[in-house]
């Protein structure tokens, strides 16, 4: 089994052991309409609720709170002081789902003291962590923003400065 999916069945383990930890729940709701709870004896299994009392195995929910569980788990379970790289938090969430995710990752880095890492194909996501720069919730100089441009079979890796205000310091083609 590769190592990475030997963590993430870890992460389960422990979400259950714990009985899916209150805050990974909270946060999850906050993004989510339902709640994510742990069943059963034996063998975990992490099952989704929906608001009217469906429940189902959480990798039958749908595939926003499928790519989004191992995020929410994720950042509560990385140890203060660590590092947690995440690709594409936006993967099959609407905007306004894209926006609070980041809003609620930020805050909870801010209170661990954890580094965030993120790769990211949305707009959306470059302009809420602006944003929260220009909103003193992030010091422009704890946010590196990086473009990669490939041109033909040389990528290029440009540091974007931001200044306190929030603003980049030349345009970005956030398309």
């Amino acid at each position: 089994m590769p190592e990475h999916l030997e963590q993430f069945h870890d992460l389960i383990l422990d979400a259950h052991a714990e009985g899916t930890n209150k805050s990974v729940q909270d946060l999850f709701s906050n993004l989510f309409p339902g709640a994510i709870e742990s069943m059963g004896a034996g063998l975990p299994e992490i099952v989704y609720r929906d608001p009217t009392g469906f429940i189902t195995e959480i990798e039958s929910a749908g595939s926003g709170t499928v790519s989004s569980f191992p995020i929410v788990a994720g950042v509560h379970y990385v140890k203060t002081g660590g590092t947690l790289i995440i690709e594409e938090p936006e993967a099959h969430l609407e905007p306004a789902r894209q926006l609070k995710l980041i809003e609620e990752l930020v805050a909870i880095a801010k209170v661990k003291k954890i580094d965030l890492i993120f790769t990211t194909h949305s707009d959306y996501v470059i302009k809420k962590l602006l944003a929260l720069v220009s909103r003193k919730k992030i010091k422009h100089t704890d946010l590196g923003l990086y473009s990669f441009n490939r041109s033909d079979s040389l990528t290029q890796i440009e540091k974007i400065a931001v200044d306190k205000t929030g603003e980049a310091e030349q345009t970005l083609n956030l398309s």
